[in-house]
């Protein structure tokens, strides 16, 4: 019997381990990049997720490139790339964008919100159009769910992948959005329906009811270790992307979610 509990708890053990393995670390754009990086190495993280301004004026930008060859030669792998929202790239942009942030090792790139006053019957032609860009370049589009503007809840996001059903298009999970919604995470908007399916990155960003602020992960009504625990139970392989707290310099803020997150996967 103590065999097949210490079996269990190696295994539970081996879970937490890989669930750690699969952070994904904020990388600003500007001057303080290479900075942010040496951070983002001093505490073992191997992945980044590229903040809009690194995007900002792709394919023509070329400085871009000295970064790329950096994250390459130090086994940091540029996991997501977030698109720009003001200004957003033109129809015409987006496809060579999309290739070159493949060239750099990109597989996952960020939708910003979608343009205002989208009817809901054009929706899923609009998606399907961006999946079959996506394809073309072998990334994946990622839809974030937001505390305002579409798409309202887990149902509506959920429901708008699974009738575009291309693997190029899936969902980024913000659980901290949903609770500025006055929603449960876990209970009504993962469990139910669809978009568990869909989800590539969960951002481990904790919130309250009462006024949607946000508070440390783990100390909110986010649900982050259901969802967590949910996922993983799933077999999950995607990204767990951390989120720096407001007003923290980078190097304290990082190291402050990779600890909430440390506390979170060792509850799995």
């Amino acid at each position: 019997m103590q065999q097949m509990s210490d079996l269990n708890r190696e295994e539970k053990d081996a879970v937490g381990t890989a669930a750690l393995a699969r952070l994904c670390a904020p990388l600003p754009a500007g001057s303080q990049w290479r900075q942010a990086l040496r951070q983002v190495i001093a505490l073992g993280i191997k992945a980044v997720e590229l903040l809009p301004g690194w995007v900002q004026g792709l394919p023509e930008r070329d400085g871009i490139a000295d970064m790329a060859a950096k994250l390459i030669q130090l086994g940091i792998r540029p996991a997501i790339a977030d698109l720009p929202a003001d200004p957003p790239l033109g129809s015409a942009a987006l496809p060579p964008a999309l290739a070159t942030l493949a060239r750099w090792g990109v597989g996952a790139v960020l939708l910003p919100p979608e343009p205002e006053g989208m009817d809901d019957a054009d929706r899923p032609r609009y998606y399907r159009q961006l999946a079959g860009m996506a394809s073309d370049a072998n990334v994946t589009l990622l839809l974030q769910n937001r505390a305002s503007g579409w798409p309202e809840d887990g149902a509506s996001l959920g429901g708008l992948l699974a009738a575009v059903n291309q693997s190029s298009l899936g969902a980024c999970f913000d659980p901290a959005a949903f609770v500025a919604r006055k929603r449960h995470p876990f209970l009504s908007e993962f469990l139910p329906g669809p978009l568990k399916r869909y989800i590539h990155c969960l951002r481990l960003r904790d919130a309250l009811f009462e006024d949607g602020s946000e508070v440390a992960p783990g100390h909110g009504n986010a649900e982050l270790q259901e969802l967590v625990s949910a996922l993983e139970a799933r077999g999950y392989r995607g990204w767990y992307c951390l989120a720096l707290p407001a007003g923290q310099p980078y190097a304290a803020g990082l190291a402050q979610a990779q600890q909430a997150a440390a506390a979170i996967m060792a509850m799995l």
